[in-house]
């Protein structure tokens, strides 16, 4: 029988929440804090290590910050309060960004919460480069315990650009849902910028994934559809795994297949673990993403969370 949450030490419950599925899907209130980007498909450059790692497949296992960044609906799968601090960076382009997370999933246990600000910027003498800003404001509800969460998030971007495509100043919607079929079994549908920004940075996305969630091993399989960057409707197909290894270093690894921007890209990363039980503590995450087709396309991302 899984434990429940509340019985769990708050880096625990995390853990646990990370790597399987026994898991109770209560509503819980998150407050994230940092530059979370919606959809495995856009070209920005930062994001959230732990859905990196896996690339971008974790629609239907959102966990902590993966949940604002592919399925707000997971924001009603945790209890904790965190602190996590991020950067990314990515080519061609030479761009930086970095971010900062506070969650507390255990103020109102009624309505999870995420509120999202990061900053984005390309070197000095880079040409075309980016200098921006992003926030975000998200909220979940478990409306049947164990089995049924959904979420909707508000998204602001204003990105000035120069030597490149036109600025972008918008305002969007990302939404979903997450459905467990049996403890270990999961099914997720989200939609991503569905306000459209007719912005390739930033395109609308909407489909699902299902995923298989154990004890030392998750699983998801995810198919998106990219309404923006082709002008047309594309797929981009999406899958990862996450090990856990001594239940203190999860290792992942992911394959993106973007129909859109015909590119795939192939991911990695692992993640490393501090706490004594009954204890808060920290966890450092690190994700390197390479497309196969373009030499200079790449993502490096890490992240610190520390939970209180």
């Amino acid at each position: 029988m899984p434990v429940p949450l509340r019985q769990l030490p708050d880096l625990e419950a995390f853990l646990d929440l990370s790597r399987h599925a026994p898991r109770p899907l209560s509503a819980l209130s998150l407050f994230g804090l940092g530059l979370l980007w919606a959809a495995p498909a856009a070209a920005q450059t930062f994001g959230e290590a732990r859905a990196q790692g896996m690339g971008g497949a974790v629609h239907a296992d959102p966990v902590g910050n993966s949940a604002m960044v592919s399925n707000p609906a997971g924001l009603a799968r945790g209890y904790m309060y965190g602190l996590e601090a991020g950067y990314f960076r990515s080519g061609p382009g030479d761009v930086n960004a970095a971010g900062l997370n506070i969650i507390d999933s255990k103020t109102q246990p009624s309505l999870a919460m995420g509120l999202a600000y990061g900053y984005e910027f390309s070197d000095s003498k880079t040409k075309p480069g980016v200098d921006g800003h992003d926030a975000r404001l998200a909220f979940a509800h478990s409306m049947i315990p164990n089995q049924l969460a959904m979420g909707v998030g508000l998204h602001y971007m204003h990105f000035n650009r120069t030597g490149g495509p036109d600025d972008l100043k918008a305002f969007t919607l990302d939404a979903g849902l997450v459905f467990s079929l049996t403890p270990g079994i999961h099914l997720g549908v989200a939609g991503q910028n569905l306000i459209n920004t007719h912005d390739a940075a930033a395109p609308m996305l909407a489909g699902g994934g299902l995923a298989y969630t154990g004890e030392y091993a998750t699983l998801d399989f995810d198919t998106m559809v990219d309404f923006t960057t082709a002008g047309e409707a594309k797929p981009v197909y999406l899958g990862g795994i996450e090990l856990l290894l001594g239940k203190i270093v999860p290792i992942r690894a992911g394959v993106e297949r973007n129909q859109a921007s015909e590119v795939t890209r192939i991911s990695g990363g692992l993640g490393f673990t501090m706490a004594e039980e009954g204890t808060g503590g920290s966890q450092f995450n690190l994700a390197f993403t390479k497309a196969v087709e373009v030499e200079k396309d790449f993502k490096f991302g890490a992240g610190f969370i520390f939970f209180l």
